[in-house]
């Protein structure tokens, strides 16, 4: 069903207004005899068929839909509920402030014509958010403000966000430890059918111009807004399960070196990975996995742990001497930060009672010849 914002489009300009109401719409519209097999129905009295297209039939909105079209094809300050519209590129952009978009329909000789554009300003959370789920949640807007536009179409999405259009192809699965609210997003993108494009800032200057100047209004109403608060609440919940507190946490990233040029580079853009230290290179290779809770950087759902932390996070996981393999699966719950793998293994190998407890290697058979 389009929705105000695409009547209002076609029908602008108009200063009066009026409002029909075809009675029996669908029953205006007479079945072929081929059809009329295909709408049977049983009753007590035998079998009829209809002979003029039913409400109820799957496919009944869609034929009507297909049928008012051509009937108001080429009639300006003209605009019908089920009305359809063809479209194949949309265009998203974000700024460290603010959210654009703009839907265009392309010819076929190449040109571009913008059909609607919008923008809005990022609320005070999402002013912390990756660079990357930014650009994430611009493509989320564009998706549900021309929602009657795009909802059972195939559509071409343009986005400046190289590692984006990787990340939310139609063609490449989530990474499971992906930001939640990528995961999230992904799943909401799951239900159209699309295709992604990168451009560069400069190709994609009028949603680049919007999310750059947004207008005021911040937070759209979305059912999935509600499910974007309680990913915010179990990444808070993550941080309160740790041995260390979120603030203790927060304060030493700010004064961390390493983690304050992490923050930066996930906020603003990665480097080429050849122009980055080796300090840097770890947290490079999961990049598009990072995210900001509570000031605290988390990896996917896994909060990045600074090094004075990390003796203790260990042996909280090994209270239980749970070996090496048990204490990795809990800590890739939990926590995350370069060579934890490795950390577990010198914990679990220097602990005596880890060794003394562990399975003897099977004894081997003698053989008689040696």
């Amino acid at each position: 069903m389009t929705k105000s914002r695409g009547l209002i489009s076609r029908l602008n300009g108009g200063k009066k207004f009026s409002k029909l109401d075809l009675s029996q719409a669908y029953q205006q519209l007479l079945l072929c005899e081929n059809s009329r097999n295909l709408v049977t129905i049983n009753t007590h009295l035998g079998l009829y068929r209809y002979t003029r297209l039913p409400f109820g039939a799957a496919s009944s909105p869609a034929i009507f839909q297909e049928f008012m079209d051509k009937v108001l094809e080429g009639l300006d300050g003209v605009g019908c509920i089920l009305d359809d519209l063809i479209i194949t590129v949309k265009t998203v952009d974000a700024s460290p402030y603010g959210l654009g978009c703009v839907i265009s329909h392309k010819y076929e000789n190449g040109e571009e014509r913008p059909i609607a554009y919008a923008s809005r300003t990022l609320t005070s959370a999402e002013r912390n958010y990756s660079q990357i789920e930014r650009g994430a949640l611009a493509i989320i807007f564009g998706i549900t403000s021309f929602l009657q536009y795009l909802y059972g179409r195939k559509f071409t999405l343009i986005t400046d966000n190289k590692p984006l259009s990787l990340l939310l192809g139609p063609k490449t699965g989530i990474p499971m430890l992906a930001a939640s609210r990528i995961q999230g997003w992904a799943i909401q993108l799951s239900g159209y059918q699309y295709d992604v494009k990168c451009k560069s800032s400069s190709e994609n200057a009028n949603a680049d111009g919007l999310s750059r100047l947004p207008l005021k209004k911040t937070l759209y109403e979305s059912p999935f807004n509600i499910f974007w608060e309680e990913v915010e609440k179990r990444n808070v919940q993550a941080l309160n399960e740790l041995p260390v507190s979120a603030n203790n946490i927060k304060r030493e990233t700010e004064k961390d070196s390493t983690l304050v040029k992490v923050k930066h580079a996930a906020f603003y853009g990665w480097p080429k990975y050849t122009n980055i230290s080796n300090e840097l290179k770890p947290y490079f290779r999961v990049k598009d996995e990072l995210s900001m809770e509570e000031g605290c950087l988390l990896c996917g759902i896994r909060v990045i742990v600074l090094e004075r932390y990390r003796a203790d996070v260990l042996n909280e996981l090994h209270v239980n001497h749970p070996g090496i393999v048990r204490m990795k699966r809990l800590a890739r719950m939990h926590v995350w930060w370069p060579n934890l793998d490795t950390d577990i293994e010198i914990t679990v190998r220097n602990c005596t009672a880890c060794q003394n407890t562990q399975a003897a290697p099977p004894a081997a058979t003698a053989n008689p010849w040696i």
